[in-house]
């Protein structure tokens, strides 16, 4: 099949979902289908780290604009217009938009292609703070009347959703009769992000004796980040060699909340213990970052899954992480993880010092852990569910 993914950021810089359309743009490839990319311009800063994403499974049309006219920061008459275009050249048989507005314009001149259109979205959901679309973030109401009117119009074919949680949200908030809707699971690449990778610690200024917390997270609140410095401030009695990793980009940080993740770490007296690495990771680095934790933290509010915890449970670095929606679909507490509750420092603490101490528990979690992502979410596997829906729905409606 002719597949185009239409998506506003590619490939990943930061971010599950980007690293969710790269894996599955060369998972199709291998599979032997062509494989367009329709997305925007790379920000100018990270030019040069982008050239190691090139493959030959895909090809890449960047759009001027295309970025700004997705978040609606700018007129979108020229990105629409270049989209049809390109499209009419490639005529694809599937086009897979990225999100509410991508879909939104894909509605706009699908009529025109005769290609089939499936719809997912991968902004995290977070209602709490009026949040779906993603694009006016605090008027829930307004982003709910979009998502609303989208689905209403029913110009895909079927919906696509990574989670239960993305499939629940619809359902229960924007959507209750949704048809034609699947649940087809994150996956990773195992032999990529594999537990046999050995890394010389000291090239990255660390020591062998050194207990390593991961923690691959944005600067934004959400990601819980201030709760884990709580945590370091309170482990650094217990385990004194303990230092956590933060990898992180700038790109999408709030640099107002980042300022104040610097300050906390002033006012705890945990600057010998905290090692932030903006934008020296991408995504083919992530491998051997976790290779050098120990174990990862993930204490976020709101996540629509978490791929870094199938990322970490591949590499069989055990797992403590927030008991929300998405995450403990991956993560059972006590099985293949441990899960706390959302803003507990004083609990995140206690589940990274109950598995440092106990080898047993650590063994059996990183077992059970392994053993489960290996079963539901190896990436081959997922990329073939996805291609065997996309085959279901091109062949059903030609």
């Amino acid at each position: 099949m002719k597949i185009c993914i239409y998506a506003h950021s590619f490939p990943p810089i930061i971010g599950g979902a980007q690293t969710y359309q790269y894996n599955l743009a060369i998972g199709l490839g291998k599979l032997g289908h062509e494989v367009l990319v329709l997305t925007g311009d790379i920000p100018d800063s990270l030019k040069l780290k982008i050239k190691d994403y090139k493959s030959s499974y895909f090809k890449v049309v960047r759009v001027p604009g295309f970025r700004e006219s997705i978040k609606m920061k700018a007129p979108f008459r020229d990105l629409l217009i270049d989209s049809f275009n390109i499209l009419k050249k490639f005529d694809p048989d599937i086009i897979y938009s990225n999100g509410f507005i991508p879909c939104l314009l894909i509605s706009m001149i699908k009529d025109s292609l005769r290609a089939k259109h499936i719809f997912s979205y991968h902004s995290t959901p977070e209602l709490d703070v009026n949040k779906l679309v993603g694009i006016w973030p605090g008027n829930l109401e307004f982003e709910l009347s979009i998502a609303k009117f989208i689905f209403k119009q029913r110009s895909f074919d079927a919906y696509l959703a990574c989670s239960n949680n993305y499939l629940n949200t619809v359902k229960n908030n924007v959507d209750a009769k949704i048809k034609n809707a699947h649940r087809i699971y994150y996956g990773v690449d195992m032999k990529k992000f594999s537990f046999e990778i050995k890394v010389n610690r000291e090239k990255y200024g660390f020591s062998d004796s050194d207990f390593i917390v991961l923690c691959p997270v944005r600067f934004i609140e959400r990601k819980g980040i201030l709760d884990i410095l709580k945590a370091v401030s309170i482990l650094k009695k217990e385990i004194p060699n303990i230092k956590l990793l933060i990898p992180t980009s700038k790109l999408s940080t709030n640099d107002k909340f980042a300022q104040s993740i610097l300050m906390l770490i002033k006012k705890l007296k945990i600057e010998n213990y905290v090692s932030i690495r903006a934008d020296e990771f991408g995504i083919e680095d992530m491998p051997k970052v976790y290779a050098l934790s120990d174990i990862m933290v993930f204490p976020s509010y709101s996540e629509g899954l978490g791929i870094i915890s199938l990322e970490s449970m591949s590499m069989k670095k055990p797992v403590v992480a927030t008991n929300i929606a998405g995450i403990n679909e991956v993560v059972i507490h006590n099985k293949t993880g441990m899960l706390v509750n959302i803003k507990s420092p004083k609990q995140i603490a206690e589940s990274v010092k109950l598995i440092h101490d106990d080898k047993n528990l650590r063994d059996r979690l990183i077992k059970n852990a392994y053993s489960i992502t290996e079963k539901e979410f190896e990436l081959n596997k997922q990329v073939k569910k996805v291609e065997k829906l996309f085959i279901e729905v091109y062949g059903k409606n030609k």
